[in-house]
């Protein structure tokens, strides 16, 4: 082939151009899920979570229907509880189990809360910001120990809750945790 006077021929590229030294590029981003989840990493799951807040009911048994139906789709977020990271206390629950008939990706995603420990992280993704919190301790309640709802005013604490023992309604299990870290994505 001719080549045009002033056109230059690229270089061969071999073993030795690829081996030079390079300076490193690193690329930091922080990307948050689209949708409001809950991930804990030491039982392997992720979650997405649902804030009940847009229903109007006026008994205890109205609100009762509303949490059940948002059960079967979600792990559902108090309503009147804090948000993540706000002060007090932001108070999460869900099945331990579900019925066996009920087809569903997130039947048992609480199942394994007991296996939590002190100082194991919770990350929750709430209106594109990410907050890890560790637990603090565990406990088992009585069904409607309201006062488990609650918090201190300076504290940000995340409350999860679900029934137990396994498959039961006859006790609540639940994993309190506090904030560590807070991050804007």
């Amino acid at each position: 082939r001719n080549l045009e006077k002033n056109q230059t021929v690229a270089p061969e590229l071999g073993a030795d151009y690829f081996n030079q030294d390079v300076s490193q590029v690193s690329l930091s981003v922080n990307i948050a899920p689209y949708e409001d989840r809950i991930i804990i990493p030491k039982i392997g799951k992720n979650i997405p979570l649902i804030n009940v807040e847009h229903h109007d009911a006026n008994s205890s048994n109205e609100w009762h229907k509303i949490f059940m139906k948002e059960l079967e789709k979600w792990i559902v977020k108090y309503p009147w509880s804090a948000d993540p990271g706000e002060k007090w206390n932001s108070f999460i629950f869900w099945h331990s189990s579900n019925y066996p008939w009920a087809k569903w990706n997130y039947n048992d995603v609480f199942a394994l809360l007991n296996e939590l420990s002190a100082w194991d992280e919770i990350i929750v993704y709430f209106h594109q910001k990410k907050f890890i919190y560790t637990v603090k301790e565990k406990m088992v309640v009585k069904p409607g120990h309201v006062s488990s709802l609650g918090g201190f005013n300076d504290d940000k604490r995340l409350t999860l809750m679900t029934c137990w023992p396994l498959g039961t309604a006859i006790n609540r299990l639940l994993v309190v945790t506090e904030l560590k870290e807070t991050t804007s994505l």
